[in-house]
């Protein structure tokens, strides 16, 4: 043996030595650290890595929906032996203190942080706080109001394809391929001031742009266990040394990092196009003055403003990423959801249809968005299928400091058999909010939390036990100043389309097996024996004009 094979066999040696050390140095105080949450019960880990894989299981709604009655409000989620317990939230005072009263102790984990800073730029502390000043104006009643007319402009365009498709008598359609387009195209023209064509069939723009957003959680899923490393890179100066390693990604013999990097510049460099053609205008006074969507108010806002306070270009268009990641495929899956929810109870489809009918009647001109938003029987149908498939089932967060959480529903300690009506979440805690558990906690909601009835929402809040989330007594677009920015959005996107679609058609099940699969942040439903193309097949049936 060569003295250089030698040099190298030693250093070989030496390493394996070092991580052979690291990781019993790891496991045994794993073994010997002492839980702060052994009291509190919880379901066992099904895998040696602890409860990630369980949390974020594509089959695991069963395991989110029924937290609450099998083990309770509080949770213990356990570790491994490189990662410490966890907690399952559900608890309505527990809640309010994560997500309203003490926020500022419970940030969002450096994985969640480090995947949404890249694709994003930021979206944390004050940054965050200026990213809501330019999208909150956007998303107010009195501002969607104003849009309704390129909201229902939208809707149109939206059933003359499902038209052009159906033709007349009946037909399977999936639907979901139409409801990617009207979501897009929602968001475009409502948040960014921009047609993607998503309506033309061979528009090159709404593919190249949607199959980089269908794309980017499923990937970053396969990368979360990186993701804290984005929050350091972030950070990184000089800048040139972050663009540097960032570009380098190109030549990683890594498929999934490279197409993350893909996903993210492709989707960037539309953003910079839309703000750059908006900047032009605004610079050159040909920016309509009457604009309503997020992108054109940012301009006039930042015109207002003294220039210390004024908005960068990377914070709107980063206000551009969140709100177009946030709203795209959470509410086609929604959407989603909801068509096939009303195949399968065309008693509620008929209730709806002859309430629009009723209205329309009464009306004799076309809703406005106050009028729609108010039909009450749609109203109740929204809520409950968003109380029970809320599109993005949890969240995480971690405690940046000890804090002392009081609870709505005590939880027995079962290393001492008492009670505990407040518990102590250590430093460094990993938290998961269970938006799915909570919607559905019988506790909160009554003996028929899991039963699908919307004549629930007759009755204020519900009729139940009163929490703290920003949509109708529900967690579905959380709570707080980190509530869902664009959830009045998405509400009447849901409605409009709901309302166009059943004026016209009988909606029914097909033969077809739906399976609802959770991937990245959301769910998506596929034709069982198809995993991986998205899918919702339903039976639409002309109705006879009136």
């Amino acid at each position: 043996m060569t003295s250089l094979e030698l040099v190298n066999s030693s250093t070989f040696t030496l390493v394996a030595l070092a991580t052979l050390a690291w990781a019993s140095f790891a496991i045994l105080r794993r073994a010997l650290k002492r839980s702060p949450y052994n009291g509190i019960n919880g379901p066992p880990s099904t895998s040696i890595l602890g409860y990630r894989l369980d949390v974020n299981n594509p089959d695991g709604f069963h395991w989110h929906a029924h937290m609450t009655e099998n083990y309770g409000h509080i949770v213990r989620l356990r570790g491994n032996v490189i990662q410490d317990d966890g907690l399952f939230i559900t608890d309505p005072k527990a809640l309010q203190t994560i997500l309203i009263r003490e926020q500022k102790n419970f940030d969002e984990t450096d994985e969640l942080r480090g995947g949404t800073n890249v694709s994003t730029v930021s979206v944390s502390g004050k940054e965050h706080k200026n990213l809501r000043r330019i999208i909150d104006p956007a998303v107010t009643s009195a501002n969607i109001s104003k849009l309704f007319p390129v909201f229902y402009e939208i809707g149109d365009q939206f059933m003359n394809s499902i038209d052009v498709t159906a033709g007349e008598g009946s037909t399977n359609i999936d639907i979901i391929q139409f409801l990617s387009r009207s979501t897009l195209e929602f968001i475009g023209r409502g948040g960014l001031g921009h047609s993607f064509r998503s309506f033309e069939k061979d528009s090159a723009e709404y593919i190249i742009f949607h199959s980089a957003i269908h794309a980017l959680f499923p990937t970053m899923t396969r990368l979360f266990f990186i993701f804290p490393f984005f929050e350091s890179w972030r950070n990184m100066r000089p800048v040139r040394l972050r663009k540097a390693l960032y570009n380098a990604i190109d030549y990683l013999p890594w498929p999934s990092a490279r197409k993350f990097k893909h996903l993210i510049d492709t989707m960037h460099s539309t953003y910079h196009d839309i703000y750059n053609d908006k900047k032009r205008a605004f610079e050159k006074g040909v920016l309509d003055e009457d604009v309503k969507d997020m992108t054109s108010l940012s301009f006039k806002t930042n015109a207002s403003l003294p220039e210390s306070e004024k908005f960068s270009d990377q914070l709107v268009i980063s206000s551009m990423s969140v709100l177009t990641l946030g709203g795209q495929e959470t509410t086609t899956g929604a959407l989603s959801r909801h068509i096939l929810m009303l195949a399968q109870h065309p008693e509620e489809q008929q209730k709806i249809r002859d309430e629009i009918k009723g209205a329309a009647e009464a009306l004799g001109r076309d809703f406005t968005y106050e009028e729609l938003n108010a039909l009450p029987y749609l109203d109740c149908f929204v809520k409950e299928v968003l109380r029970l498939y809320p599109p993005v089932p949890f969240l995480w967060r971690t405690t940046k400091q000890d804090t002392i959480v009081p609870l709505e529903f005590p939880i027995e300690n079962l290393g001492s058999n008492s009670t505990m009506d407040k518990i102590l979440i250590t430093k460094g805690t990993t938290i998961c909010i269970g938006i799915a558990a909570a919607n559905r906690s019988s506790r909160i909601y009554g003996p028929n939390a899991h039963d699908f009835k919307p004549e629930r929402w007759l009755q204020p809040d519900g009729g139940q036990l009163k929490t703290y989330g920003a949509y109708s007594n529900t967690y579905t677009f959380l709570a707080g100043s980190r509530a869902c920015p664009g959830m009045r959005f998405a509400v009447i996107e849901i409605k409009l389309i709901l309302f166009v679609l059943l004026r016209k058609y009988a909606l029914s099940v097909t033969n077809d097996e739906i399976e609802w699969k959770m991937g990245g942040i959301t769910f998506t439903p596929y034709v069982k024996g198809d995993d991986i193309h998205p899918c919702a097949p339903v039976k639409l049936t002309r109705l006879p004009e009136h």
